[in-house]
């Protein structure tokens, strides 16, 4: 993806917040991480949350009217406004999109925490791994660490998860192939306590996703690298998620480089 078109869109959100003096609007997850790991090139959405409960949305309608002159989509369910624009989905969050954040037991979690369950704060803690939890401020340009995990986990090279592993895991199973394939994409090693649970509910993939939802986050790994693909889906107990054409196709592209 066009790295320039990409900050070309950041700059512009940056503009709106500042002309219509919106506060505590941030980039958070995907686009955040890509800064830190200089993987910008690979980004085709961003993700736009807010401290209060209709900052996104404010900005959305702005955006979407006055800087792309067409009309977003907005999905209630989720609490979401979506555009494109060339190839880029800008999608503006409430909060997570991620119906779990609204449990009482990982809301009663958050508050055992000390963590407030403001619209940020429920973003990023459904951010999946520490990682993914940098935001950066529409204000000043500058990247945060609020859940105080993630830059602890890039320094220490760490696939990390926010809410306690078997938490997330039993609400998100996909977690466990995501684990894998940011692990592999970056080279960081998985934190034992998620590890452990990824091998014990590694089969409850199975269960809750389809196998096209399956096999698409599959290439994805596969893409992250080959080889080590192969070595950790088998250490998850996970070969039977790959497709027998998938699996030709990776075995012989792994002996071809041997």
């Amino acid at each position: 993806m066009n790295v320039e078109l990409i900050e070309e869109i950041i700059d512009k959100l940056k503009y709106f917040v500042r002309l219509y003096s919106l506060n505590s609007l941030f980039v958070a997850g995907g686009y955040c991480r890509a800064k830190v790991m200089d993987t910008v090139e690979e980004i085709d959405d961003i993700d736009v949350a807010s401290a209060h409960s209709t900052g996104a949305m404010n900005l959305c309608g702005l955006f979407s009217s006055e800087f792309l002159n067409t009309t977003p989509q907005f999905y209630h369910r989720t609490g979401t406004g979506i555009v494109e624009h060339q190839g880029i989905r800008i999608e503006f969050q409430n909060q997570s999109t991620n119906s779990y954040m609204h449990n009482e037991e990982v809301v009663q979690w958050m508050h055992k925490n000390g963590i407030r369950n403001n619209p940020l704060n429920n973003n990023l803690y459904g951010r999946d791994f520490g990682i993914n939890s940098l935001s950066l401020s529409l204000k000043n340009g500058e990247l945060y660490d609020l859940t105080k995990r993630a830059i602890p986990d890039f320094q220490s090279g760490r696939i990390a998860s926010l809410l306690p592993p078997e938490m997330l895991v039993k609400y998100n199973p996909m977690v466990i192939l995501r684990a894998i394939r940011f692990g592999i994409k970056y080279d960081f090693v998985i934190d034992p306590p998620l590890r452990k649970v990824m091998k014990e509910k590694s089969q409850s993939i199975f269960k809750y996703y389809s196998q096209e939802r399956i096999t698409k986050e599959i290439e994805k790994i596969m893409k992250a690298g080959t080889e080590e693909a192969l070595k950790q889906l088998q250490k998850y107990g996970l070969m039977s998620a790959v497709m027998p054409e998938q699996l030709r196709k990776y075995v012989t592209l792994v002996e071809r480089k041997k």
